[in-house]
């Protein structure tokens, strides 16, 4: 993804349209494909502060820990979506451990 349509979507998810967890979802991967991991993990924060039942971005979240090495945190993640989507639990789960919860 370039800096122009970066910079497109940055606008697009200004503070007045928030509200949209596909809009913050895309700021999100934005930064994420250009290596602004900081930025990436701060939108996605965002997300949950917005709509702490957010799925998605639970997920999103325990990826970044994981990709930091933060397999404690990526746990929590893990065990918030346990809750709101068990489909995309497993998912996190096998990222974290490479298998299935038993």
């Amino acid at each position: 993804m370039t800096r122009p349509h970066l910079l497109s979507t940055r606008k697009t998810c200004n503070k007045n349209t928030m509200n949209s967890y596909r809009k913050i979802s895309n700021l999100g991967i934005a930064y994420g494909g250009l290596g602004d991991s900081k930025a990436e993990f701060e939108v996605f924060k965002q997300a949950i502060r917005v709509d702490p039942d957010i799925a998605p971005a639970h997920y999103n979240m325990g990826l970044i820990y994981l990709n930091n090495s933060d397999k404690a945190a990526a746990l929590k993640e893990y065990k918030i979506l346990k809750e709101l989507h068990p489909d995309m639990a497993e998912m996190l789960f096998k990222q974290i451990y490479g298998s299935s919860p038993i």
